[in-house]
This record gives structure tokens, sequence and C-alpha cells, in this order.
């Protein structure tokens, strides 16, 4: 048989009825479910710690200025603990957590996250002289009113405006937040206002 004769045949045998073979139908991929974004996070604790006679607690952070206790809490502790090991290592002063300024939350980069917890607090014991414990963190400590903190920053300079502007923000009657505010995700459900602290 030619091959204008097979040619032909095949024509001749799909108008009599004759179904060429289907193709497989192809099914759609299936789309991946999104990832979830994931955050390298970095936490730190500040303390504004107020002296009953109205003053606050300033520590010297060697060449960086006058700042609030504060440090960077490790995967062993958390915000409170870690405010108030700060603030005995920096200023030599047990202090009181009471009460919650703010919570900051600030993306620093791709994947990066900082947390700032800023804590309120008294001294344990009012008579306490600011003396530091670990020289590598700070050279200095003292009770200061805002007054006496805005002329450091012009002669001896801060680290950063954070104890004048909580402080001014304290002064002022600010609120201040409970402690229950921040908790981890199993914890109870608190059933009534939490008392003063």
């Amino acid at each position: 048989m030619s091959s204008e004769e097979a040619e032909q045949k095949v024509e001749n045998s799909t108008v009599a009825g004759e179904q060429k073979p289907a193709a497989t139908e192809q099914k759609p991929a299936q789309a991946k479910p999104p990832q979830r974004p994931t955050f390298q996070t970095t936490q730190f604790s500040l303390v504004v710690c107020r002296h009953p006679n109205g003053k606050f607690l300033a520590v010297k952070k060697h060449e960086k200025g006058w700042w609030l206790p504060g440090g960077f809490v490790d995967h062993k502790s958390n915000f409170f603990t870690t405010a108030k090991a700060v603030t005995k290592a920096e200023a030599g002063v047990d202090v009181k957590i009471e009460g919650i300024l703010r919570m900051e939350n600030t993306l620093v980069g791709e994947g990066q996250l900082r947390l700032r917890l800023v804590l309120y607090g008294t001294p344990v014991d009012p008579n306490v002289v600011p003396n530091p414990q670990d020289k590598e963190l700070c050279d200095g400590a003292k009770w200061v009113t805002l007054q006496e903190l805005r002329e450091m920053s012009e002669t001896e300079g801060l680290r950063g405006p954070e104890l004048i502007g909580w402080g001014t923000y304290v002064q002022n009657g600010g609120e201040i937040y409970p402690l229950p505010l921040v908790a981890p995700e199993n914890a109870p459900i608190p059933t009534r206002k939490p008392p003063p602290s």
C-alpha cells in the first residue's frame, strides 16, 4: 500500500465514525500554600525607676552617656526578671517593677524584629546609694531630677532621650499599665480588672 493510499484510509475511517485516541488531560498544578513569615526577634527591657522623692535613676554607659537601666533579654529570662537584673548590675539598686509604660515593636530589617518593653519601678530600699556592680556595663549611677538630667545632656551627654521623655510622662501623671498586660499565651485569662500595684 502506497503512502497516499494509507492517508486516504485514515481519512475514510475518521469519516466513518472512528475516533482517534484522546490526548491525556493535564490537571493544573496545585498552588503551594503561602509560607508564613518568620522573624528573628531581639528583646530589651528598659526601666524607669523613680525614687519616692521624685528623682529618677540614671546610669552612665561609659562613653555612650547617661541613660536609664536596660538590657537584652536572653532565652533563659523574660522582660521582668531582666529588668530587675540589669538595674541591680548597672546601678546596684534592687527595683520593684510596678507597671508597664509601653511595648515598642519595631521592624529593623528583613525578617528582624526588635521588641522593647519600657517598665516603671521604684527602689526596694529608698536609702540605697546607686553604685554600679558591673563596671563593664556602667561606670556611674545616681538619682537625678529632670532638670539635672537636661543639664547633664549639655555637659556630659545622654545616650538617648528616653529617660527625659518617660520621666516627664510619669511626672505628669501618665498612665502606668498593669504587669499582666504582657504574659505568655498559656497564662490564665483574668476575670476582673487587676488591683493597683
